[in-house]
């Protein structure tokens, strides 16, 4: 902008010099025109300080502070009002910000933006909480790489500081209202999510995997006011758990988990546990995902490979699935197992039928050796 601006002044600065001979008052009409562009190209110059710098902003009908509204119309109107406020702070600022959030009450607003390379000189980011209501800035602070600022309703930030030199290495910030670090803690490892609960009593950070084993694939859940550790957790899901993403209700930190368009929400207990509940919808996750089957014939596999075969657990697992529903290799191998089943009852002709039918859908399915053998001796009268 700025260089079109100075361009436009020069043509009009020519145009004064051209026209002076023919008529005076034209000649001054361009030098006025000229100089005022001058004047705008200066002041959209990085290095000027906006007059408006820690100026509260006059009110404007169109508040970047908006009614939330559900669904896909709430995410278009967080953007816009993520869009409003990037205005509002390179306006008050003179700097460009690109990461915004937004307190539960709507009553604050951070601001981030990332550091940089100079040459061989670091840039240190800069961190930016405002007064929604007055439009103002309340602090600003020199972050080397702030990243996903969170807000309670009392004012504190708690930010992501990822290390200039060390990509796999983070920091948790928290600030408070007046702008003072209340602590800060060193994580070997990348921090993945982190969030303060609306009062600001409690806090959390979720790293992901990492070659610094304590803080590989974690979950810490903090005492905010001190930033003290009240517990840590695994974050490796074994195949009977359904992936979580954490938040707070109140004070109170949940486990979310997303199944298209369900959410359930499961609370942490004191020593990080989660509840049985968590694991019931986890199965039947598992379940809607992989069908019934899926789930239950690893289950009969183990049991009829064990020195003593669990003939009935095995038998009444199988009566659960309904093989109509199944696809061809996943009916032959249901059909596999029932003629183990028959064979280990000492049933040989129904233990051959169940198999027979097994190699008709799924000729690949594991048992033809096993099928041939059953056969020669149902011949031989064994």
């Amino acid at each position: 902008m700025r260089p079109v601006l100075f361009i436009l002044a020069g043509l009009m600065l020519a145009a004064a010099a051209a026209s002076l001979s023919r008529s005076m008052d034209m000649a001054m009409f361009f030098v006025l025109a000229g100089a005022v562009l001058i004047w705008l190209g200066k002041r959209h110059s990085p290095g000027t300080k906006d007059p408006s710098r820690d100026k509260k902003l006059p009110a404007e009908k169109d508040s970047y502070v908006e009614t939330s509204e559900p669904g896909a119309a709430a995410d278009k109107n967080s953007r816009g009002r993520s869009l409003k406020l990037a205005g509002y702070v390179e306006r008050l600022t003179g700097e460009s910000f690109a990461d915004f959030s937004f307190s539960p009450g709507e009553e604050f607003a951070a601001a981030a933006r990332d550091g940089y390379w100079e040459g061989e000189k670091w840039i240190q980011g800069r961190l930016l909480l405002m007064d929604t209501a007055a439009r103002a800035p309340l602090w600003e602070k020199a972050v080397d790489r702030p990243r996903h600022p969170k807000i309670s309703d009392i004012g504190s930030v708690l930010v992501e500081d990822l290390q200039p030199r060390q990509e796999s290495e983070n920091s948790l910030m928290l600030f408070d209202l007046q702008g003072d670090m209340l602590w800060e803690k060193e994580f070997g490892a990348r921090i993945r999510n982190s969030g303060i609960s609306p009062s600001g009593e409690r806090a959390f950070a979720a790293t992901l995997s990492s070659k610094y084993e304590p803080h590989s694939s974690r979950l810490f859940l903090f005492d905010a006011s001190r930033g003290t550790e009240l517990w840590s957790r695994d974050l490796h899901y074994s195949e009977e758990e359904a992936p979580y993403e954490c938040d707070f209700d109140g004070n109170q930190l949940v486990a979310v988990v997303r199944f298209y368009e369900e959410e359930q929400r499961f609370p942490f207990g004191e020593t990080g546990e989660l509840p049985k509940e968590y694991l019931y919808f986890s199965y039947e996750i598992n379940i809607r995902q992989r069908g019934l089957a899926a789930e239950i014939l690893p289950q009969v596999k183990i049991m009829l490979m064990k020195s003593r075969p669990e003939i009935d657990k095995a038998e009444e697992l199988l009566g659960r699935i309904n093989i109509q529903d199944l696809s061809l290799e996943t009916k032959a191998e249901v059909l596999r197992y029932h003629g183990e089943i028959q064979e280990a009852r000492g049933n040989l002709r129904r233990a051959a039928e169940a198999w027979e039918q097994a190699l008709e859908l799924d000729p690949d399915v594991g048992i033809r050796e096993r099928y041939q053998d059953l056969q020669k001796k149902l011949h031989s009268g064994k």
